[in-house]
């Protein structure tokens, strides 16, 4: 669930949620590490950003990303982790124009069907 995932974490550094119209079009999150396979280094988080088909574009994203960098600040966040999927076009050029840039690929990860997708490692620097 979505709760378990993203929200419900003891990693948790923060999380917002984006409104029109009374429902929620966006939404982002962001934990320090807790993956044993994956470990981020001390004063690193992840973020994730999820926007409803057909709210992308609204500037919602910046937004949200306007309040988790302050989120992040408050909570002694150094650098910010995104790690998207190479497929993933229009979440790559997001986290680009917030800043973001290019720092690692991780090479043919396994989707729940098995298909490899690298993905695209990108920072933004808080300090």
């Amino acid at each position: 669930s979505m709760d378990a995932a993203y929200i419900s974490l003891p990693e948790l550094v923060s999380c917002f949620v984006a409104e029109a119209d009374g429902e929620i079009v966006g939404f982002q999150g962001l934990m320090r590490s807790f993956d044993p396979d994956d470990p981020l280094p001390d004063g690193w988080a992840t973020i994730g950003t999820f926007a409803r088909v057909g709210a992308t574009r609204g500037g919602i994203g910046a937004a949200l990303f306007e309040k988790t960098r302050g989120a992040a600040r408050e909570a002694g966040i150094s650098v910010i982790d995104a790690t998207i999927r190479a497929d993933n076009t229009g979440g790559l050029a997001f986290y680009a124009r917030q800043g973001f840039v290019d720092y690692g690929r991780l090479v043919g990860v396994p989707l729940k069907t098995g298909a490899p997708v690298d993905r695209i490692r990108k920072r933004f620097d808080l300090r």
